[in-house]
């Protein structure tokens, strides 16, 4: 921890932290003693070793709370929470996405920082009902797209059991943009929920020798704060050019080009590979044949973009491919703007699982209230 000061002088000071379980009970406890200067930080370091912690899963979202005191002649004088969670997590190029070294498939959406009606400042509450929504469709992974996210959704992502892509807006290593990226792994690396770091969305530099480099050094930046999660991107091609980014991360995003799983695989069979996003398939809710002069799509799954599939035809490559730990669908909620395929007077996305009005579209509702129409998942 880094510990700074506005005395006139230097000061003597004892760190003490404390390790409360899911019931507020000590664990364990450590303390330490350094000597402050004026106005010049100082990093504390502390060993806190636990025994036979309850791990953190998506089913059982098992949390701890670090507390953190600062001490001068034995009063405190400042304190820090911090909830935190106990869980393993890897990526593996043959078996896809493990946690607690069990295998999970992610089967995540994309959700932009915003909400119909209430723009960015978003309520907690509703941050809440949005998450309570995806879980209860089967939804197990977030993808902050794309920007790094508020830190309630990364509060309830620990507490409701979901697992993070968290997404760095700016594909930049000058010192400005670099100090966003370390900011966003220094915010964020308690969280339990957090399993990959991503550094870019759609890069046209992606496949070029200065992409390279650029990436290298923000691949480099980010595991120096935080070695225990893996760094990806969110490419859209490049994939089999002579020199491209794939080659500076340690887990390959696809952003579509579901036909190329089988192929980068085969090239490149010690690169784990994600799906970072997919689908992007159209739906009006309540409605079941399309049609396009009134800006209608049918609510059967048969309409998707050209760069992308309907859900049915998106999860099977996914699914029948062990190699591909999951995916994040465009997108979990509708949005103002991208009406794709439409144009003015649609002012909205048809992609998400619920429209903005937040009602579920049949894709995200279950085989038994929907008849015919499949589930996601």
């Amino acid at each position: 921890m880094t510990i700074g000061s506005i005395a006139r002088a230097e000061i003597g000071v004892t760190i003490e932290t404390i390790l409360l379980d899911s019931d507020s009970k000590p664990v364990a406890t450590a303390r330490a003693a350094a000597t402050v200067v004026p106005l010049d930080p100082v990093v504390a370091t502390l060993t806190m070793p636990v025994t036979a912690p309850r791990l953190w899963s998506i089913e059982t979202p098992t949390l701890y709370t670090v507390l953190t005191r600062v001490m001068r002649d034995g009063s405190v004088i400042d304190e820090r929470r911090t909830r935190v969670g106990f869980r393993t997590i890897r990526f593996d190029a043959d078996r896809g996405f493990f946690l607690n070294a069990q295998p999970v498939k992610l089967k995540g959406v994309c959700l932009h920082q915003d909400h119909a009606g209430v723009g960015t400042a978003i309520p907690d509450a509703l941050v809440r009902w949005r998450l309570e929504r995806l879980k209860a469709m089967g939804c197990n992974a977030i993808r902050c797209s794309h920007n790094a996210p508020a830190a309630e959704l990364l509060d309830l992502c620990d507490e409701m059991g979901f697992v993070v892509m968290d997404e760095n807006r700016q594909f930049n290593p000058a010192p400005d943009y670099m100090a966003q990226l370390e900011w966003m792994v220094r915010r964020d690396r308690n969280h339990p929920s957090v399993i990959l770091w991503s550094v870019f969305n759609e890069e046209p530099m992606q496949g070029t020798e200065a992409g390279v480099e650029m990436l290298r050094r923000m691949v480099h930046a980010t595991h120096v704060l935080d070695d225990s999660r893996p760094v990806t991107a969110a490419m859209n091609g490049a994939f089999f050019d002579p020199v491209n980014v794939s080659s500076e991360i340690d887990v390959t995003g696809f952003n579509y080009y579901q036909g190329d799983y089988d192929r980068f695989h085969q090239l490149n069979p010690t690169k784990p590979i994600t799906s970072s996003e997919d689908t992007s398939a159209y739906e009006t809710r309540g409605a079941f044949a399309s049609d396009p002069a009134r800006h209608v799509q049918s609510s059967y799954d048969v309409e998707a973009a050209s760069w992308g599939d309907t859900h049915r035809g998106t999860w099977k490559k996914i699914a029948e491919r062990p190699f591909v730990a999951g995916g994040f669908v465009w997108t979990g909620f509708d949005y103002h703007g991208e009406p794709t395929p439409h144009e003015w007077p649609t002012i909205s996305s048809f992609s998400g699982f619920s429209i903005c009005a937040v009602f579920p579209r049949p894709r995200s509702t279950s085989t038994a209230r929907t008849g015919s129409m499949p589930r996601r998942w």
